[in-house]
């Protein structure tokens, strides 16, 4: 079946085989125009614009005042961008508490406290990451913690049907409930006589 027998919508790459299709000779060869696999890949568009955009502005910034990268030579830097990343938080919590704007911005570049511990904490990562965890893969990780998830809801899940049945074994009175002085505590340590 040539192109032109396809559904609407659907056609295939490759404009030699497009109308022959004794030419394709495996199913390999079949790419639908507009597919595209991204199973197991970070879903980069969870990450929120303009929060990406404020941390460009204040890295921006630096790399004008400062230098580009220059970041990455800070002497005494985790100190020191954490010490920065708590002053901007708590400025920000200030505007949280008394709404007023002027406690939402610095005053010295403009941009707002949050933005400018987000960039802090960018550097606390960037820094981390590069010295203690260099082979670090973001997508082998977010699959890792999926496949973690998964497994622990399952466990979660046989846990809360393990609860609804012993609850509904109580409220059927086939079974008496266990008496607050009997649950799980935890064991006393015995008193060592001398």
């Amino acid at each position: 079946m040539g192109t032109k027998n396809m559904p609407k919508g659907l056609r295939f790459f490759g404009d030699d085989r497009r109308d022959d299709p004794a030419k394709l000779d495996r199913i390999a060869d079949l790419k639908v125009l507009g597919a595209k696999n991204d199973a197991g890949k970070l879903r980069i568009g969870l990450v929120d614009d303009v929060a990406i955009e404020a941390l460009a502005s204040v890295l921006t910034l630096g790399a004008h005042k400062y230098s580009e990268g220059g970041w990455r030579h800070v002497v005494d830097s985790e100190q020191r961008y954490y010490e920065a990343t708590m002053r901007h938080l708590l400025k920000w919590r200030k505007f949280l508490r008394t709404r007023n704007p002027i406690d939402a911005i610095d005053a010295e570049t403009g941009f707002p406290h949050i933005a400018q511990a987000l960039c802090n904490v960018h550097f606390l990562a960037a820094l981390h990451l590069a010295e203690f965890h260099p082979e670090f893969d973001g997508e082998a990780a977010a699959k890792l913690a999926i496949e973690k998830w998964e497994k622990r809801k399952v466990e979660l899940m046989n846990i809360e049907q393990h609860g609804e049945v012993l609850d509904s074994l109580v409220n059927d009175g086939l079974i008496e409930p266990v008496p607050a002085s009997k649950q799980r505590r935890k064991p006393r340590k015995k008193a060592v006589r001398k």
